[in-house]
This record gives C-alpha cells, sequence and structure tokens, in this order.
C-alpha cells in the first residue's frame, strides 16, 4: 500500500508549491529547466554507474567492474542514529529528489527513482526506464514497488523534528538498510545532502571533484563582477495569482548565489528560507536593484501595478531562472552559470 510522505505541510504555503516537496503533478507549474548546458560531462553521466547487479558493471560506459572493497560494510550517521549499510551498495534506492540528483551527479544510476526529479536534461537521460517508486499522482511511496526492486540500500531524507517525520522508517528497514538525512526548508542544506549521500554509497572521493567545480566556479564570478556585486542589492522572487513568496539567503537558490556574491535587498534579514507575502507588499521591494524570479511568475507579477512600479522593474533589471530549489551540484553549477549571465547583463546595461 501506499505510505504517505509528500507534500510536506509544513513546508508549503497555501495555494501554490514553492518548493519540490509536494506531488509532481503540482511541481510542474514550478518549470525546472528542460536543458542541461552540458551537465553530462560535469556530473560523470557519459559513463554513468548503474546500480542494478543486473548490469553486470558499475560503469557500463567504461566496462569497468564493480568497486572491489576489503570492508563489506560501512557505518554512517543518519537521523536513526549510525546505520551500518553495504560497502559497495549495487541496488540503491533513493525515495526523495536530493538523493536521486546526488546519485546521478556522482554516476550512479539508482534501480528506481521518484516520479518528482528535477527536469535536467542530464539526469532525464541517465533516468530513462528507472522505475518511479511513488503514486504519481501524490507522491505518496510505494512500499511494494520498493520492495519489489531487491534494493541494498535505501537512502532519502526527513525532518529532523519527530513530530513532522514522514518517511516509514521502521517499514523500509524491513527491506534494506535505509539511511534517512535531515531536511531543511526550501532544502536549503542540499549540500549537507549530497555529502552524506556520497558517504554512504563510498563515493567521497567524486563529490570533492564536484565540490571544487562548484566552488571554482563561484568564486570566478565572485571576483569577475566583483565592483557589481557590491554596489548591486538583488532579491529573488516567485509568484502566484494570490501570493508572493521571498527568498533568502538560507533557500537552496539562495545559498548558492550568496556563495557567488550576490547580496540580498528584503531578502537580507530573513532567516526562513522563504516567506510568503500578500501582493499588496510588493513595495517591500523597491530597494532592490535587480530582481530574480521565475518565467512562471512573470505573468502574475506583471499584472501587478505595484511590481512594474519598482526601480529594478522600470530599469529592465528583472531576470528569470527556472533553476529554483537547486538540491545537487549538477543543477546548482548550472545556476552560477546563468547568473554569470545575469552579471553580464547587468553590467553591460549599466
Amino acid at each position: 500500500m501506499p505510505t504517505s510522505l509528500h507534500p510536506r505541510a509544513a513546508d508549503t504555503p497555501a495555494g501554490r508549491t514553492p518548493e519540490p516537496r509536494a506531488a509532481a503533478g503540482r511541481m510542474t507549474r514550478r518549470g525546472l529547466l528542460a536543458g542541461g548546458i552540458g551537465a553530462a560531462a560535469l556530473l560523470g553521466l557519459a559513463a554513468c554507474g548503474s546500480s542494478d547487479d543486473s548490469a553486470g558493471s558499475h560503469s557500463p560506459g567504461s566496462g569497468s567492474a564493480p568497486r572491489a572493497s576489503s570492508a563489506t560494510s560501512r557505518r554512517v550517521s543518519t537521523l536513526h542514529g549510525e546505520v551500518t549499510v553495504p560497502a559497495a551498495p549495487k541496488r540503491i534506492v533513493p525515495f526523495d529528489f536530493p538523493e536521486v540528483c546526488a546519485l546521478l551527479d556522482l554516476g550512479i544510476i539508482p534501480v528506481g527513482r521518484t516520479t518528482y526529479v528535477p527536469d535536467f536534461a542530464a539526469y532525464s537521460t541517465a533516468l530513462k526506464g528507472v522505475p518511479a517508486i511513488d503514486e504519481a499522482s501524490s507522491g505518496n511511496l510505494a512500499i511494494e514497488k520498493i520492495a519489489a526492486l531487491r534494493p541494498d540500500l535505501i537512502i532519502g531524507d526527513d525532518w529532523a523534528d519527530p513530530g513532522k517525520q514522514r518517511a516509514p522508517y521502521a517499514t523500509l528497514q524491513k527491506i534494506a538498510p535505509t539511511a534517512v538525512f535531515a531536511w531543511e526548508q526550501a532544502a536549503g542544506n542540499w549540500p549537507a545532502l549530497a555529502a552524506q549521500t556520497a558517504a554512504a554509497v563510498g563515493r567521497t572521493a567524486e563529490l570533492k571533484a564536484l565540490q571544487a567545480t562548484y566552488a571554482d566556479k563561484a568564486a570566478t564570478t565572485k571576483s569577475r563582477y566583483a565592483a557589481l556585486l557590491a554596489a548591486t542589492r538583488w532579491d529573488v522572487i516567485d509568484c502566484g495569482k494570490d501570493s508572493w513568496d521571498l527568498y533568502s539567503a538560507n533557500s537552496s537558490h539562495g545559498k548558492v548565489l550568496a556563495g557567488a556574491g550576490l547580496r540580498l535587498g528584503a531578502g537580507a534579514s530573513q532567516s526562513d528560507g522563504y516567506k510568503q507575502y500578500s501582493l499588496e507588499r510588493l513595495g517591500m521591494l523597491s530597494a532592490a536593484g535587480a530582481i530574480i524570479t521565475t518565467p512562471a511568475s512573470l505573468p502574475f507579477l506583471r499584472a501587478q501595478p505595484l511590481f512594474t512600479a519598482l526601480p529594478a522593474v522600470k530599469a529592465g533589471r528583472v531576470y528569470t531562472t527556472s533553476l529554483f530549489f537547486p538540491a545537487s551540484y549538477g543543477i546548482a553549477t548550472a545556476l552560477l552559470d546563468e547568473f554569470a549571465t545575469m552579471c553580464g547583463t547587468l553590467q553591460k546595461g549599466a
């Protein structure tokens, strides 16, 4: 029977889904990027590993055999204490999308996947033919589907607060060793989830290479546009029919952009990953020198006189990205590329 996992109501403002924590059908409104900008090379997906032991090798593109290990298991820290997992798992089932993305970044194709995964070309290609382990209409886990895949490792994330936890841990651990890591509002801790996933599957070295590429790109943007970034306050928002959301540096995308030198305006004093406001509060963005939003938000925003009257809007300094809520180094690195392009455009127009 399906086991309820999504949505996490405490993380989802009413009327709109501000982060990919709800069922896939509702998430399509966010329209995450349908394009990979060369991500396959970055992620190593040109020679992806498979977690299916029937594949005969861990990296079918290279023809190499599964990694040998002197130990048969390792201990990893999780929300439920230390858990013993296989040293070289071959049939991995992630039950939440951040772990799906992290595995793909590391060159591992799981034997099962969540219905919702950010619409990112490299990921979509790698996941072709991989069955979903949840119900497409609700996002609820289908325990029988997970069990049928005969996993040797199950990984995912959940709230640290036991009162909010939704993952059926007791049931999952009867199927296979299960490692559950802490989720934070607006996916602000995606780097920690990536690191924990890498540790659980023995791919920390590969993760370090991804981290280095990401850090170098952030540093390059921060240095190249230092004067512009010092002089400009940005705000990151999205909008629906009746309200809009303001994001802080503690959101997943806010963390990425702040690391590349973006300084927030109205969102600077906000500790929550996001806060929702009525449309009558759009004027609080008046000090922003530039605004980043989503393509799907623009029709709602353009219909609001308070938005069109903002200095940044009048100056043509509104930029869009579909890469809200990056949950992996692959998508976060693509977001850095887009932010660098925004900075270049803004600098030319200054």
